[in-house]
């Protein structure tokens, strides 16, 4: 492989043989061809470490740095400007140290996505599934637009600071300077902008994050923009009633909806934030749950709070939350089951805001389940008892609305438990399994048997589990044809064997 720029040659091999014999045929080609080559910047020895146009390359590590005589130029530059003692640093320096830890060849893909924007009113931000918004100070009611995008991808870093920490971040934006100046680190058209972007690099290279950013058109940054005008308030998003009202036929009618507005409530005994003369309560978390039986779906960072509340008293919740296996609180909202949980429909309407009307862009993929907790051990201990007598049935009908799963509490950290059993089905999209879904139904079964979900990640070349939730939505059981029943067939035989 040969890089060029004008009359410099970069002769690049996988092996050093390779490399040698390449260099070779280079520069006898050239010597034919009538150039003249200079011979005392020319390396006809292999290096791993070659000076390439000013820069030292790196090849073992991937690393590109200014060569020495580049350094030593900018220190005499510098010197035109700066003070001595600042223009010639000494060797371990902040200045050394910033210059030379270099630049990776390929930046890494990015494993955290987060969606921004800015308006005169205030910031909003998504990091699916979670979301954050606020509203501009006096101090920056005045500023230039460009500035509060810029504020907004700094603010939003800083929301989800222990999610992107050691991270490569990639911010979607829809203000193309504020693109400019993340992937540039700074600028030379706003000195105040420039500030804020060095600012947010510095802050990102202390908590260890690449950041770049990528455009994202107006008219799809829906979310983000209604969080930034106030559209949206992130705690008060609504499950469709119809949904709700299905998810009280299969398990029981709650007595109180614990987090509710005048607007949103699923029953008629709700418990709102502040004050409303109509409401049963005011905070749900300060009031006595014991002989409740009740419904809630709480902000996702209320969610440890609610569990830490149910184990305390006794009472009976119907929980509307995220399958989240990696949240802190997973294993724990698992030991507190007493009944099979409900998987809520992928349906475009399943959330939406009351007050404007405006519906998730993505509820699907939230994954949304309703969990039936309790701290009774007597119940947690009878449901784990149903569920080792439960086994797959091919020809068993699933519920139109909502679908009752078993999950596979093993594979999620609960403390090991041997009573437990892996997850026995999960009946998801309508309609036949396509050909390139081979991999969600292999997956699917491999998860029934048991298999660790990181091995299954793993084996499928998934970077996350989110993949895998996503693939595994498979309905096997009832699939068209006898793909679905010979999956499980195959599966049963095998067991029997082994």
């Amino acid at each position: 492989m040969i890089f060029m720029y004008l009359d410099d040659e970069l002769v690049l091999g996988r092996s050093r043989g390779k490399t040698e014999g390449a260099l070779r045929l280079t520069w006898h080609l050239a010597s034919d061809l009538g150039f003249l080559i200079n011979t005392k910047k020319s390396h006809p020895v292999p290096l791993q470490v070659p000076t390439f146009l000013g820069a030292s390359l790196d090849l073992r590590r991937g690393l590109a740095r200014p060569s020495e005589d580049r350094l030593l130029n900018l220190r005499q530059c510098l010197s035109l400007f700066l003070p001595t003692v600042v223009a010639r640093p000494k060797p371990g320096s902040g200045f050394e140290a910033h210059i030379t830890q270099g630049c990776i060849f390929r930046p890494p893909r990015p494993s955290v996505l987060i969606t921004t924007n800015a308006s005169g009113y205030g910031w909003g931000a998504t990091l699916h599934p979670q979301q954050v918004a606020g509203v501009w100070g006096p101090e920056h009611q005045s500023s230039h637009i460009n500035v509060l995008e810029m504020l907004a991808v700094a603010n939003a870093l800083k929301h989800f600071q222990s999610d992107v920490r050691g991270q490569a971040v990639l911010v979607r934006c829809d203000n193309a300077t504020v693109l400019a100046y993340i992937n540039h680190q700074g600028g030379t058209r706003s000195g105040h902008l420039c500030a804020l972007t060095w600012d947010l690099t510095l802050w990102c290279i202390h908590h260890g994050i690449a950041l770049s950013a990528v455009h994202i058109p107006g008219e799809e940054n829906v979310t983000a923009d209604a969080l930034s005008r106030g559209w949206i308030a992130t705690t008060e998003w609504s499950l469709l009633p119809q949904v709700a009202q299905s998810i009280f036929r299969l398990i029981d009618r709650p007595h109180v909806d614990l987090f509710a507005s005048r607007m949103n409530n699923q029953l008629p005994i709700y418990c709102t934030r502040g004050p409303d003369p109509n409401a049963w309560q005011t905070d749900a978390l300060s009031v006595r749950w014991d002989s409740l039986l009740a419904y809630a779906f709480p902000p996702i960072s209320l969610v440890s709070r609610v569990l830490t509340k149910i184990e305390q008293e006794d009472c009976g919740i119907l929980l509307i939350a995220l399958f989240w296996p990696r949240q802190p609180w997973f294993p724990w909202l698992v030991r507190l089951l007493v009944h099979r949980p409900v998987i809520l429909p992928r349906r475009a309407d399943l959330l939406y805001q009351p007050s404007s009307g405006i519906s998730h862009q993505a509820p699907g993929d939230l994954h949304l389940t309703c969990w039936v907790l309790s701290r009774d051990p007597s119940a947690q201990q009878a449901f784990r008892d149903e569920l080792q007598q439960l086994q797959p049935s091919p020809a068993e009908p699933q519920p139109e609305r909502c679908t009752i799963a078993d999950y596979a509490f093993s594979l999620n950290g609960v403390d090991g438990n041997p009573f437990i059993p892996p997850i026995l089905h999960w009946p998801a999209n309508e309609g036949p399994i396509r050909a390139h879904e081979v991999r969600g139904v292999s997956t699917s079964w491999a998860c029934f048997k048991g298999v660790p979900l990181g091995d299954i990640v793993k084996a499928a070349c998934w970077k996350n589990p989110n993949t895998f939730f996503e693939c595994y939505l498979k309905d096997v059981l009832q699939a068209d044809g006898k793909a679905g029943r010979e999956v499980l067939k195959a599966g049963s035989r095998a067991s029997q064997k082994h």
